[in-house]
Protein backbone atom coordinates (compact mmCIF):
# COMPACT_ATOMS: atom_id res chain seq x y z
CA UNK A 1 0.00 0.00 0.00
CA UNK A 2 1.26 3.50 -0.86
CA UNK A 3 0.39 6.82 0.75
CA UNK A 4 1.01 10.39 -0.37
CA UNK A 5 1.12 13.14 2.24
CA UNK A 6 0.78 16.66 0.87
CA UNK A 7 1.34 19.61 3.20
CA UNK A 8 2.03 23.33 3.43
CA UNK A 9 4.05 24.73 6.30
CA UNK A 10 5.49 28.18 7.04
CA UNK A 11 6.93 27.41 10.47
CA UNK A 12 7.62 23.68 10.18
CA UNK A 13 4.80 22.55 12.49
CA UNK A 14 2.66 21.09 9.71
CA UNK A 15 5.73 19.37 8.22
CA UNK A 16 6.44 17.88 11.66
CA UNK A 17 2.86 16.57 11.81
CA UNK A 18 3.26 15.08 8.32
CA UNK A 19 6.47 13.36 9.45
CA UNK A 20 4.69 11.95 12.52
CA UNK A 21 1.86 10.60 10.38
CA UNK A 22 4.38 9.13 7.93
CA UNK A 23 6.19 7.32 10.76
CA UNK A 24 2.91 5.80 11.94
CA UNK A 25 2.01 4.63 8.44
CA UNK A 26 5.52 3.28 7.89
CA UNK A 27 5.22 1.23 11.09
CA UNK A 28 2.11 -0.37 9.54
CA UNK A 29 4.02 -1.27 6.38
CA UNK A 30 2.73 1.56 4.20
CA UNK A 31 5.17 3.09 1.69
CA UNK A 32 4.97 6.87 2.29
CA UNK A 33 5.89 9.84 0.12
CA UNK A 34 5.79 13.37 1.60
CA UNK A 35 5.62 16.41 -0.70
CA UNK A 36 5.11 20.14 -0.32
CA UNK A 37 1.77 21.12 -1.82
CA UNK A 38 3.28 23.88 -3.97
CA UNK A 39 5.70 21.40 -5.60
CA UNK A 40 3.44 18.34 -5.83
CA UNK A 41 1.80 17.15 -9.04
CA UNK A 42 -1.98 16.70 -8.50
CA UNK A 43 -2.13 14.30 -11.47
CA UNK A 44 -0.05 11.78 -9.49
CA UNK A 45 -2.46 11.63 -6.51
CA UNK A 46 -4.32 8.71 -8.08
CA UNK A 47 -1.05 6.69 -8.11
CA UNK A 48 -1.45 6.24 -4.35
CA UNK A 49 -3.90 4.23 -2.27
CA UNK A 50 -4.07 6.95 0.41
CA UNK A 51 -3.90 10.73 0.10
CA UNK A 52 -3.51 12.88 3.20
CA UNK A 53 -3.39 16.67 3.01
CA UNK A 54 -2.21 18.94 5.78
CA UNK A 55 -2.46 22.66 6.26
CA UNK A 56 -1.92 25.16 8.98
CA UNK A 57 -5.14 26.90 9.94
CA UNK A 58 -4.73 30.66 9.95
CA UNK A 59 -6.72 32.87 12.28
CA UNK A 60 -7.14 35.57 9.64
CA UNK A 61 -9.23 33.20 7.52
CA UNK A 62 -11.37 32.44 10.56
CA UNK A 63 -10.72 28.74 10.08
CA UNK A 64 -12.55 28.69 6.77
CA UNK A 65 -9.88 27.47 4.39
CA UNK A 66 -6.72 25.48 3.96
CA UNK A 67 -3.53 27.28 2.95
CA UNK A 68 -3.61 28.39 -0.68
CA UNK A 69 -1.02 25.84 -1.95
CA UNK A 70 -3.11 23.03 -0.43
CA UNK A 71 -6.32 24.43 -1.91
CA UNK A 72 -4.66 24.76 -5.34
CA UNK A 73 -3.43 21.16 -5.16
CA UNK A 74 -6.89 19.81 -4.28
CA UNK A 75 -8.66 21.99 -6.85
CA UNK A 76 -6.28 20.83 -9.59
CA UNK A 77 -7.14 17.15 -9.11
CA UNK A 78 -9.58 15.59 -11.56
CA UNK A 79 -13.07 15.10 -10.09
CA UNK A 80 -12.71 11.32 -9.98
CA UNK A 81 -8.99 11.25 -9.11
CA UNK A 82 -9.58 9.61 -5.75
CA UNK A 83 -12.38 7.24 -6.65
CA UNK A 84 -11.79 4.05 -4.68
CA UNK A 85 -9.00 5.61 -2.63
CA UNK A 86 -8.81 6.74 0.98
CA UNK A 87 -8.17 10.39 1.77
CA UNK A 88 -8.00 12.55 4.85
CA UNK A 89 -6.98 15.95 6.07
CA UNK A 90 -5.05 17.19 9.05
CA UNK A 91 -4.66 20.68 10.38
CA UNK A 92 -2.18 22.35 12.68
CA UNK A 93 -3.18 25.47 14.57
CA UNK A 94 -2.89 27.19 17.91
CA UNK A 95 -6.65 27.11 18.44
CA UNK A 96 -8.44 24.30 20.17
CA UNK A 97 -11.45 22.11 19.66
CA UNK A 98 -14.12 23.17 17.20
CA UNK A 99 -12.02 25.77 15.37
CA UNK A 100 -9.37 23.19 14.56
CA UNK A 101 -11.97 20.62 13.51
CA UNK A 102 -13.58 23.07 11.07
CA UNK A 103 -10.30 23.43 9.17
CA UNK A 104 -9.90 19.65 8.91
CA UNK A 105 -13.57 19.21 7.92
CA UNK A 106 -13.22 21.71 5.08
CA UNK A 107 -10.14 19.87 3.74
CA UNK A 108 -12.04 16.58 3.93
CA UNK A 109 -15.05 18.11 2.17
CA UNK A 110 -12.85 19.05 -0.78
CA UNK A 111 -11.36 15.55 -0.85
CA UNK A 112 -14.76 13.83 -0.70
CA UNK A 113 -15.79 15.74 -3.83
CA UNK A 114 -13.00 13.76 -5.54
CA UNK A 115 -14.98 10.57 -4.74
CA UNK A 116 -12.66 9.29 -2.01
CA UNK A 117 -13.48 7.60 1.25
CA UNK A 118 -12.43 9.71 4.23
CA UNK A 119 -10.05 8.17 6.76
CA UNK A 120 -10.14 9.37 10.35
CA UNK A 121 -7.69 8.73 13.18
CA UNK A 122 -8.66 5.70 15.22
CA UNK A 123 -10.05 3.92 12.18
CA UNK A 124 -13.28 5.90 12.08
CA UNK A 125 -13.83 6.50 8.39
CA UNK A 126 -16.63 7.86 6.25
CA UNK A 127 -17.62 6.81 2.79
CA UNK A 128 -17.68 9.59 0.24
CA UNK A 129 -21.48 9.32 -0.06
CA UNK A 130 -21.89 10.51 3.54
CA UNK A 131 -22.12 14.27 4.08
CA UNK A 132 -19.01 16.04 5.33
CA UNK A 133 -19.34 19.11 7.54
CA UNK A 134 -18.75 22.35 5.67
CA UNK A 135 -20.01 21.19 2.27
Amino acid sequence: MKALIIYHSKTGHTRAAADDIARGLDEKGVEVTIEEAAKADPAKASDYDILLVGSPTYAQTRYKAAAKPVEHFMDAMKPDALSGHLAGGFSVCAASGAEKDRGRDREEARLSRRQSGIARAGGQGRRSTEPVAGT
